[in-house]
């Protein structure tokens, strides 16, 4: 009975992940919330990377990317990597979910 739990829980938290940064993807980039919006799409990248959405995972890395000097610099390193290993073909390196 318990060795389930260990599986499922990560995958729980990510799927939560996914569905609330969709849902509040948008919004903070229009309200030029700009540090928040990085982050969002970095979430969003990270968890879509470890579902195996390379595509959908790539286009979030690149929207933290288009965010340049607006969003913190370690969001912009950090989804900078992701996007360098999905492109490569390596599993994305390990986040710490810039804060």
């Amino acid at each position: 009975m318990g060795t389930g739990v260990g599986i499922t829980a990560p995958f729980g938290r990510l799927l939560r992940t996914l569905r609330h940064s969709r849902r509040v993807r948008g919004q903070f980039d229009a309200r030029g919330r700009h540090k928040q919006a990085g982050q969002v799409h970095l979430h969003l990248a990270h968890a879509l990377a470890c579902l195996g959405e390379r595509a959908e995972a790539a286009a979030e890395y690149r929207a933290a990317l288009a965010l340049e000097d607006r969003a913190p610099a370690d969001v912009r390193d950090e989804a900078r990597a992701g996007l360098a290993a999905l492109t490569a073909g390596r599993p994305a390196p390990l986040t710490r979910f810039a804060q």
